[in-house]
């Protein structure tokens, strides 16, 4: 087995998650800024807000556990920060790093996020909550 590629899968795999739930954060009412949110590191949909009206977005993957459960659950980390894409602009569902960028100096926030998955039956549930804002210059 070449654990290069199985943990870059995994990395791909739980980053998707990531962008999943970045998009339940920015549909939240509570998230009533002008731009989106987005993922910015995933470590480990009802959301905490960052009361932006940018979208948010990823970063990248910090930490992040799988189990097994009748579906697989899976556990991440997550710092999300805004982006450039004013809301109404865009379309949550439309949200990817190719067509949003991070903004600069943006507001920034830990998440922790779990999402159980039951792909033989269409089932997808989330459960996020906010841990703490994060200064920009704050590296994790």
């Amino acid at each position: 087995m070449n654990l290069r590629k199985t943990t870059e899968t995994f990395v791909y795999v739980f980053q998707e998650r990531a962008w999943k739930a970045a998009k339940g954060i920015n549909d939240d009412a509570s998230n009533a800024g002008p731009y989106h949110m987005m993922p910015i590191k995933v470590s480990n949909h009802q959301l905490e807000s960052l009361d932006s009206v940018l979208f948010v977005m990823l970063v990248s993957v910090l930490k992040a556990t799988s189990q097994v459960v009748a579906g697989v659950k899976y556990t991440f980390e997550v710092l999300y920060g805004e982006s450039t894409c004013k809301k109404g602009d865009f379309l949550a569902a439309d949200l990817n790093a190719t067509n949003c960028q991070l903004k600069s100096g943006g507001r920034r926030a830990l998440y922790e996020v779990e999402l159980w998955e039951k792909p033989w039956e269409n089932f997808e549930q989330f459960n996020v909550k906010k841990l703490r804002n994060v200064a920009a210059d704050e590296e994790l």
